[in-house]
């Protein structure tokens, strides 16, 4: 047997190991030789979803080892309730990333977004189910989880989907993401799309192209000074993740602004230009939210001179005193 092939019967094996404690576990499925099989494993998700138990850390590392377990729960999803099928979707999300708190800095190991084809196929799926909850719970894990570069797989699919269900929650920003002409022709004349959300449909058009609206969202995000106002538009700046678009949030990371949120504790604003740099470069760990939050200038340091590096952006402005977020306790009940 050669290197390879020995490897690979490692690895399964390791998988089955994995899987032998939440199989055995589950009601009906006693048979050792239940383990297997993809089908009575995924039966052994479902059981276990359905009775409200999450899963260990190393059984999601072995589902990921075995992508005909994600196969066979998607051919099952046809059959089961719609409260069952949500629960399913979001615990996909866990199969697909695992997120974990890096032991130098605080970061996340893992990343916060889902590459996994098989998974985003079958979230794409949902968006075609009867039931207007399903479809509702896979537009909004589509949006968050999965980059464009992704998502684009399965761009013919995800428009047929929305043609047939166009008051899918979103659905303008789903279309955006895929980046095609006939997305754009769907939310501008589709009155279901257009009717959810001026804002959306705005941004939504921005991103695919409409270069009036682009410069009009980013006009407003300079002249805007209410924080939390201006915040929405920094997202907005990072979805539609023009060049444009892109430069205005990274010329913006000397921002000074700070505002009060949690029982008046100070933010700082960059903490919402970082966001936006994110959500335009969900792949870039330097813009991942920390697990912890920054207590030294380096955190930005960082940052900026990426900014500078991939986008030659420098500052004349000095960087503002160091500020990230002050998280302040619950005050413990009396």
């Amino acid at each position: 047997m050669g290197k390879n092939a020995r490897s690979q019967v490692i690895k399964l094996f390791s998988t089955l190991l994995l899987l032998m404690p939440l199989v055995s576990n589950s009601k009906g499925l006693k048979s050792m030789s239940n383990i297997i099989s993809p089908s009575h494993a995924a039966d052994a998700i479902i059981a276990k979803i359905r009775e409200g138990n999450g899963f260990e850390l190393e059984e999601i590392k072995g589902f990921q080892e075995s992508p005909k377990v994600y196969e066979a729960l998607a051919a099952k999803m046809g059959h089961v309730d719609p409260k069952t099928k949500i629960d399913c979707l979001e615990e996909f999300l866990e199969l697909g990333s695992i997120l974990e708190v890096s032991k130098d800095d605080g970061r996340l190991d893992g990343p916060p977004y889902i590459a996994d084809l098989i998974l985003i196929h079958t979230m794409v799926a949902f968006l075609g189910d009867k039931d207007l909850d399903v479809q509702n719970a896979a537009s909004r894990e589509l949006l968050k989880w999965v980059p464009d570069l992704y998502l684009r797989n399965f761009s013919n699919e995800l428009i047929g989907r929305i043609a047939a269900n166009p008051g899918i929650t979103d659905a303008a920003e789903l279309l955006a993401k895929t980046g095609s002409e006939k997305a754009r022709g769907m939310i501008r004349t589709n009155s279901v799309i257009r009717s959810q959300s001026d804002f959306s449909t705005r941004k939504s058009l921005a991103k695919l192209g409409d270069s009036l609206l682009e410069k009009e969202f980013i006009e407003s995000y300079k002249r805007e000074k209410d924080p939390r106002e201006k915040s929405d538009l920094a997202l907005a700046l990072g979805f539609i993740a023009s060049p444009k678009s892109i430069l205005t949030l990274a010329r913006d990371l000397r921002n000074p602004m700070t505002y009060p949120w949690n029982r008046q504790a100070p933010r700082s604003f960059r903490v919402h230009v970082i966001e936006g740099l994110h959500i335009a470069y969900p792949m870039e760990k330097l813009f991942w939210r920390p697990m912890f939050s920054p207590t030294e200038d380096t955190y930005y340091e960082a940052i900026e001179k990426w900014a500078t590096e991939h986008l030659g952006v420098t500052w004349k402005e000095p960087r503002p005193p160091f500020l990230y977020e002050i998280s302040v306790p619950t005050a413990a009940p009396r």
